[in-house]
């Protein structure tokens, strides 16, 4: 059972995405450290995160990086 506080939880950080997607250019970090605290939230809350977890957080974070360090380091 979804309680109400996880769908708000969810359903809040989208609607900041999707305002600020309109409102700046460079969306890519805020729309990656969704998916990160997301991740981890759900992780974390129904179950106990098992090694793979953080393999997994540590290679979106590499992938992240090479694609989208012009938007954070310019």
């Amino acid at each position: 059972m979804i309680h109400a506080s996880t769908i708000f939880l969810i359903s809040v950080p989208v609607a900041l995405h999707r305002i600020l997607l309109y409102q700046y250019q460079s969306y890519y970090l805020f729309h990656y450290m969704y998916d990160l605290i997301a991740h981890f939230y759900l992780n974390f809350t129904f179950k106990m995160p098992s090694k793979y977890t953080y393999i997994s957080i540590y290679n979106q974070l590499l992938v992240y990086l090479k694609y989208n360090s012009k938007d954070i380091f310019s």
